[in-house]
């Protein structure tokens, strides 16, 4: 792949010519694509193009997530940027070059749905995934701070379920659980035996919850992983309709 042109500074605190925290407000041209409940917020600009090497992504989502500067009153600051693209074989181009920049990656998973490589510098990750079936990937790049925040959120979330199901015993079926995504009532679904995004409830509220948002894969590369024969309950919230997995 030809380099015209340069690729993000993992080091850095920029994407392209955005700073990484910074205010929705300095950003009118962007247009709402929806909510992630209790984060933040999705967002696009028309006529936008993004080059990484000589390949074109015209398909970029840009997510604004609340953030506390100690003021008392939080605000939305940029942190994470997708681009999506279709075929294998810019998908492995895309890998190829990423590793001649930032070097062999830090972590990489696979199943039978998704690959996974993922990159981490000073103050920006970056990790691609490709979706098997669907024949596209997806680069996230993303701000270290907010995996912070968004594990420290996603942690009181698994605190909240763990001590929903020990305060709920139920005789016949399972209780309700706190839904982590918008804090309604999550009820129980189904029982099926394909494994979890991880080996342990962390792991598979982190990744139900990341893949179900603009993150998508987001720390997956570190909390996908082999699938064995565990029993997972699947808990649909009634009020925001998320699904939640819970292995036993």
């Amino acid at each position: 792949m030809n380099k015209n042109s340069l690729p993000v500074n993992l080091d850095s605190n920029r994407f392209g010519s955005l700073r990484w925290g910074d205010s929705k407000e300095d950003y009118p041209f962007f247009s709402l694509v929806r909510e992630i409940p209790g984060f933040g917020n999705i967002y696009k600009k028309d006529n936008d193009k993004f080059y990484i090497g000589d390949m074109i992504f015209d398909k970029i989502l840009y997510s604004f997530f609340y953030i506390d500067d100690g003021s008392g009153e939080p605000f939305e600051g940029l942190g994470s940027v997708m681009l999506e693209k279709e075929k294998y074989d810019n998908y492995r181009k895309i890998i190829d070059y990423f590793k001649s920049i930032y070097g062999e990656e830090e972590s990489k998973a696979e199943n039978e749905e998704v690959e996974i490589f993922h990159w981490e510098g000073k103050r920006t990750g970056v990790e691609v995934e490709y979706k098997k079936k669907e024949d596209k990937f997806y680069i996230r790049y993303y701000w270290l701070p907010v995996v912070k925040i968004a594990v420290k959120e996603i942690n009181e979330a698994k605190e909240a379920v763990e001590n929903s199901l020990k305060e709920n015993p139920s005789v016949s079926g399972y209780p309700p659980v706190k839904c982590p995504y918008c804090g309604g009532t999550a009820e129980y679904l189904r029982t099926r035996r394909v494994g979890s995004p991880g080996g342990n409830i962390e792991a598979a509220i982190i990744g139900g919850m990341l893949t179900k948002s603009v993150l998508g894969g987001l720390l997956t590369g570190n909390l996908v992983a082999n699938r064995n024969n565990r029993r997972i309950r699947i808990y649909k919230c009634r009020d925001c309709g998320n699904l939640i997995e819970i292995p036993e």
